[in-house]
């Protein structure tokens, strides 16, 4: 089962971006067809990270958060309205050991399910009740991002990792040239971790906890 990490400090810090590490499965288990063709084996995956800009805020939508635009914003009223297409995502970089994607050579849709903190929840409850996603705090223990949409591509090939009910992930050179995995399944599996700017290590499928990274 995927499972998200991502390593935030818990104070916040002045100037820091947030990184997300994604870790996917090895490419071979499909529930509905051929799973690895032409150069693509089993012994192939996805991985990579992407990188957020320190106090963007990112759009509502089903999906999760909208890192790269779009999505619905709240006003201190309560109110909604249609967030800036405007992307947070400084960089990211994405390989199935075939290609690397980054912002320089493909373009990028990313959405995730990241946990959603009440402003103003009292006992009494909240009116209006304004909510925010929490890109500087650690993930609460036991959270499972429950959605995510990855979706990176150039005119020939791309890289593709998702969970909305299934989970789905599929990388391609071209129409000869591909490996997927993915099955349907219930919520990922997930953990938090802190620590310095590096990549996390992951053994089974996951996006890691955000983690800080001061500029």
């Amino acid at each position: 089962m995927p499972a998200l990490l991502v390593a935030l400090a818990l104070a916040p810090v002045a100037g820091a971006d947030t990184i997300y590490t994604y870790a996917g499965d090895y490419f071979g288990t499909y529930t509905w067809g051929p799973n690895t063709s032409g150069v693509y084996t089993t012994a192939d995956r996805i991985t990579g990270s992407f990188t957020v800009a320190d106090g963007f805020i990112p759009g509502f939508t089903q999906g999760g958060a909208a890192f790269t635009g779009g999505g619905m914003l709240q006003a201190a009223n309560g109110d909604y309205s249609p967030a800036p297409s405007v992307s947070g995502v400084l960089s990211y970089s994405f390989t199935d050991g075939h290609q690397t994607l980054t912002q320089a050579n493909s373009t990028a849709i990313m959405y995730l399910g990241i946990p959603i903190n009440a402003l103003n929840l009292t006992d009494g409850g909240c009116s209006p009740c304004l909510y925010q996603y929490q890109l500087g705090a650690s993930w609460p223990d036991g959270f499972r991002p429950g959605y995510w949409n990855i979706q990176i591509a150039t005119p020939t090939s791309g890289i593709t990792t998702s969970l909305f009910g299934d989970r789905y992930d599929r990388a391609f050179l071209d129409a000869a040239n591909f490996g997927m995995n993915g099955q349907a399944v219930g919520p990922s599996a997930a953990t938090s971790a802190r620590g310095p700017c590096r990549r996390c290590p992951s053994h089974r499928p996951s996006f890691s906890s955000p983690r800080d990274c001061s500029r």
